[in-house]
């Protein structure tokens, strides 16, 4: 919308969203429980294929409650940025797995 010059519709839907409590708490609501399950979606993903060892698959399940319940219900944002470097750190097992070339000998040890 913004490259197309629809500035004034874009501002009117978002007035539209926030007028509306049932609407604006909906869509939040929707946004932040997606974000915390897929974490721990992927989280047991990593577990169930066996592409890293246990402890990835567990930090990125912990990191879910640590950026979203605990960072906002103690409203401290270092506690989010925490849970991103959770994911982080525990994502690399993975991407040295998908990486082309021989696979990690740690890949599929629990």
């Amino acid at each position: 919308m913004a490259r197309e010059n629809h500035d004034a519709t874009f501002a009117a839907l978002l007035l539209a969203v926030v007028a509306d409590w049932h609407v604006y708490f909906g869509v939040g609501a929707v946004w932040v429980i997606g974000h915390l399950l897929a974490y721990i979606i992927l989280g047991v993903a990593f577990w169930r294929a066996r592409v890293a060892p246990a402890w990835s698959a567990i930090v990125i399940v912990l990191a879910a409650p640590v950026m979203g319940p605990l960072a906002y219900g103690f409203q401290q944002n270092a506690l989010q940025i925490f849970g991103y470097l959770m994911v982080a750190v525990a994502s690399i097992p993975v991407a040295r797995y998908l990486w082309p070339g021989p696979r990690p000998e740690t890949a599929g040890k629990l």
